[in-house]
């Protein structure tokens, strides 16, 4: 705008307009006062054009150097701001805290998340230790002092690494730890080097949770140690590719001095030959993809578990009919959780295997039973025990005639029960549900019922009369059924979703989702997303 309006420039053109259009239209030669006044004109024009650059020039020059005072003072303001950044006057105690918040979630994993090519190694730089550390001098001379923040000890030995580096970053590792107890966890498919384990079973002393997925070999060793294991807690075992039965030499009393251990959980086939003791066990977990426990096994292993508060065991099944083993009655005053799943085939094992189980039990103070079944059907007979039973789950492979029957059988055997949940991997029908277990359900103090479908809940009509909706108000009306749960992809059944919103009209809680779990409503008789 500035360069429009100066008088040099606008003015000459506009008084010589109408001479350079003139001149411009055709090819005749300026006269000479024509000549005269374009001459000054040019040069006027030319002294304004050098003025112009000039100036131009100048400011370039002013704007290179504030340009450079500019940058200059961005990098004196990183400076100032890493020099006045609220992490440089944080206490040490909480920069210890901050590392060791990160490291929550690596603490005594999971024999599952141990094997994850994903586990974060502590030897790793992403490590939330190592990544704390890189946040400035101060913190890592803190972080890297703490013993606290090196005592989870998480180390995958099939991610590659010369023995000799491992070693030497393990004994350093184990110095900075400073003698505390340490939580410990390790995988490794294929023999650990040797000068890695001889490193780590001198800090044995100090372990207080360790979960362990070893080769034989490694365990074998571990077995030599089995009088440091004193400050044990938990621990988590799984051993890679035992050898056969017979060949079989596992030592069975590696962790029999450990007279504090609380938490054991054992995969695969140690279990057997695991000489316990009378350790004060108060939570015992066996899976047993390859050899699930007989009832005898099992039997022996919580009679020896006299304080033991929860089990989740995996029972071998057989297709052969075979008479339970003889056995006294375990009493177990302190357990409260009892999970209990079908295993894999065991020749030796009995068809009604968790039926038998239970029988052998004496169980006063259970409250929560889970049965993980391929069917109800062998609970057919079950005997009466279970009076303290009050959250009662029961998960089928598929729920047929034969099943309601011994669902009925189940009812009695937990006469307590408060709160029922049925899984059945396939489509549910809940008029065989209540086919035979109608007067069941009346006796139970219900609260709450959760049905669950891997396909479709049926609640359709039988002879024009739906078992399940009349269930439902019948167990409304007894004045103790609070709440209702169902889901599963789809559902089927307008008469008995009548019933049911009448009975939300009453002040049922129902909860309805499909099998993304989007809540359904009720509509007007329908059931719609």
């Amino acid at each position: 705008m500035e360069l429009n309006s100066s008088p040099s420039t606008f003015n000459i053109l506009s008084t010589t307009h109408s001479l350079i259009r003139h001149l411009i239209g055709g090819n005749l030669a300026p006269s000479d006062d024509e000549h005269t006044t374009l001459a000054a004109c040019r040069e006027k024009s030319r002294v304004r054009l050098a003025s112009l650059n000039d100036t131009i020039e100048a400011m370039k020059a002013q704007l290179a150097v504030m340009t450079e005072d500019a940058s200059q003072l961005s990098k004196e303001l990183e400076v100032l701001d890493m020099v006045l950044h609220p992490a440089r006057s944080l206490p040490h105690e909480i920069i210890q805290h901050i590392c060791q918040l990160a490291m929550e979630d690596l603490q005594s994993p999971s024999l599952e998340a141990l094997a994850s090519p994903d586990i974060i190694d502590s030897l790793s730089m992403r490590h939330p230790s190592w990544v704390c550390a890189q946040v400035c001098r101060r913190w890592r001379n803190v972080i890297l002092n703490n013993p606290q923040c090196w005592t989870g000890v998480i180390l995958s030995f099939d991610k590659g690494m010369t023995p000799l580096k491992l070693s030497l970053l393990l004994v350093d590792m184990m110095a900075r730890t400073r003698g505390l107890p340490l939580s410990i966890a390790l995988h490794s498919r294929k023999p650990i080097p040797f000068p890695a384990l001889p490193t780590l079973l001198q800090s044995c002393s100090r372990w207080k949770h360790a979960t362990l997925s070893l080769k034989m070999s490694d365990f074998r060793l571990l077995s030599e140690m089995k009088h440091a294991f004193g400050e044990l807690r938990t621990l988590q075992l799984d051993i890679h590719e035992p050898p056969p039965l017979s060949t079989l030499e596992l030592p069975i009393d590696t962790f029999s001095e450990a007279h504090r251990l609380y938490s054991l959980k054992i995969v695969h086939d140690v279990t057997p030959f695991f000489h316990l003791g009378r350790h004060r066990i108060q939570r015992f977990t066996h899976q047993g993809s390859q050899h699930a426990l007989s009832i005898a096994e099992a039997h022996g292993i919580l009679v020896r578990m006299s304080s033991i508060r929860v089990a989740d065991i995996t029972l071998a099944r057989s297709s052969l009919f075979m008479p339970p083993p003889t056995l006294d009655a375990a009493i177990l005053p302190d357990l409260c959780t009892l999970t209990l799943h079908d295993g894999p085939f065991h020749p030796n094992a009995h068809i009604l295997c968790i039926r038998s189980f239970l029988q052998t039990l004496h169980l006063p103070n259970l409250t929560s039973l889970t049965l993980d079944m391929q069917s109800v059907s062998p609970l057919t007979n079950l005997q009466g025990g279970g009076a303290s039973i009050l959250n009662l789950s029961l998960s089928v492979q598929n729920f047929g005639p034969r099943d309601s029957r011994a669902l009925r059988q189940l009812l009695v055997y937990a006469p307590s029960t408060q709160h029922f949940v049925l899984h059945v991997q396939t489509d549910l029908d809940l008029e065989l549900v209540f086919s035979r277990t109608k007067d069941a359900f009346m006796e139970l103090p219900i609260h709450s019922l959760t049905f669950t479908g891997g396909g479709s809940v049926t609640m359709s009509q039988t002879s024009g009369v739906s078992l399940a909706g009349n269930a439902f108000s019948a167990l409304w009306s007894n004045g103790v059924f609070k709440t209702l749960s169902i889901h599963s992809a789809s559902f089927v059944g307008k008469q008995a979703m009548t019933t049911l919103r009448g009975l939300v009209k009453k002040g049922l809680v129902l909860d309805m989702r499909d099998a993304n779990g989007s809540s359904w409503r009720l509509d007007c008789g329908e059931v719609d997303c």
